[in-house]
């Protein structure tokens, strides 16, 4: 009986020619080169001092943002009090950031603003969204509504810090 994958080493099955073996080592080297490139650009990017710094006063912002949705639903109805708490987080984490994080940017502080202010619009519906999800409909299943909201507030809250890092870096604080 024949041996599909010989006649393919030696060029004559179905398979053979310009695209055997060979040139499937080659794809398959190229694609853990391509993966290899991206490991590295990305531990560039976040394993770095200048992200360490933004994980700290994201922190700080993110706390007193959720300290903030803390007071706000004394008055307010949890999804507005959410909305509330977000800006507050946006103005902390703005006056932080360039301070600390960014403070060699080549742009104004109005052009750094709309930029964080975008940004942070852009993120808002996840973090708004995954709040209420996890807050108002998944957690209080397992515990009460109280903590419930403070955990699906809490996580959601961390939910775009990879990605707004990025943006803020390239973007809102160019040059920074």
């Amino acid at each position: 009986m024949e041996n599909p994958l010989e006649k393919e080493r030696s060029g004559e099955g179905p398979n053979a020619g310009p695209t055997s073996w060979t040139s499937d080592a080659s794809g398959l080297r190229d694609v853990i080169v391509s993966l290899d490139q991206s490991v590295k650009a990305m531990a560039a990017l976040y394993l770095t001092p200048q992200f360490l710094r933004f994980l700290a006063v994201g922190g700080v912002a993110a706390l007193l943002h959720w300290l903030a949705r803390l007071a706000f639903s004394t008055a307010l109805p949890f999804d507005a009090a959410v909305y509330s708490a977000y800006a507050v987080g946006i103005a902390v984490g703005f006056a932080l950031n360039r301070v600390f994080v960014f403070p060699y940017s080549t742009r104004t502080v109005a052009q750094e603003a709309a930029w964080f202010v975008v940004i942070n619009l852009i993120s808002f519906p996840v973090v708004a969204g995954l709040a209420i999800v996890l807050g108002e409909w998944l957690l209080p299943r397992w515990m009460p509504v109280g903590y419930a909201h403070a955990v699906g507030h809490g996580l959601a809250v961390l939910a775009p810090t990879f990605l707004n890092f990025a943006l803020h870096k390239f973007v809102t604080f160019r040059g920074g």
